[in-house]
């Protein structure tokens, strides 16, 4: 059976978006500030933390037996994304999803009436894509696009499994926006040690967020083999209002 999350969300895989010159956005800045009006948050930084709940294991086996039960040696992990809003007047934006706003307090009958929004993916980036595949949807944009990852971990990763475990292990990660830690300091060991990334802890990602963004959460796995289990992940979002 379907959660009533899996009923009322989006499951539609992002897009990868052009250059930002090619993108529709002239009506972004006008939602932006009508949001942040009505929302009135407060602050040089109105977002003031990020609470992700990752519930997950990998494949239960491989990896050095040094490794085994600890996060050394991982090869499955999980990365954060950013997509930020963008909005038009000039019809459609390609891809999804996307939603429309009326520009009136008049039904919006005509497309004239409404502005158009959705989600440009931000991270991870965007390069060519290699092997210039065919897309299912004639309306997405052009297929020599695709969403650069890296092959390993960098040392932003949120958080990794432990290694040859099948048993799932519940995380709760608590981003802020005065995180202060210097990613080769002795506290950066102990994030390392519980499985995190060095970099993660500067509180620059949560400083960084506006009104408008969307904060996702990319499982990930290298080599033949090994797995990432999702059994359950949340992010909850905290604004200053």
């Amino acid at each position: 059976m379907r959660s009533e999350d899996q009923v009322n969300y989006s499951t539609k895989l992002p897009t990868p978006w052009p250059q930002d010159r090619e993108v529709p956005q002239d009506a972004t800045e006008e939602v932006i500030k009508n949001w942040s009006e009505s929302s009135q948050v407060r602050g040089e930084f109105p977002c003031k933390k990020i609470v992700f709940r990752i519930k997950s294991h990998d494949q239960g086996w491989g990896g050095a037996r040094e490794d085994r039960a600890s996060y050394r040696g991982s090869h499955t992990w999980f990365d954060v994304g950013l997509e930020r809003t963008i909005a038009t007047t000039n019809g459609l934006i390609p891809g999804g999803p996307q939603f429309h706003l009326s520009k009136s307090k008049s039904p919006a009958s005509e497309s004239t009436n409404e502005i158009v929004c959705g989600l440009q993916t931000i991270s991870p980036g965007v390069q060519s894509n290699p092997e210039n595949s065919v897309r299912d949807n004639a309306t997405d944009l052009p297929n020599s696009l695709t969403f650069k990852h890296t092959l390993n971990p960098d040392q932003k990763y949120l958080q990794k499994n432990r290694t040859a475990t099948h048993a799932s292990q519940e995380y709760i990660i608590v981003w802020r926006f005065d995180d202060d830690i210097h990613p080769d300091s002795p506290e950066a060991d102990e994030l390392e040690a519980q499985g995190r990334g060095r970099e993660t802890a500067n509180g620059e990602f949560v400083r960084s967020l506006k009104i408008g963004d969307v904060v996702t959460i990319w499982a990930k796995a290298r080599y033949a083999g090994w797995s990432n289990t999702v059994e359950d992940a949340s992010i909850d979002v905290y604004w200053a209002v």
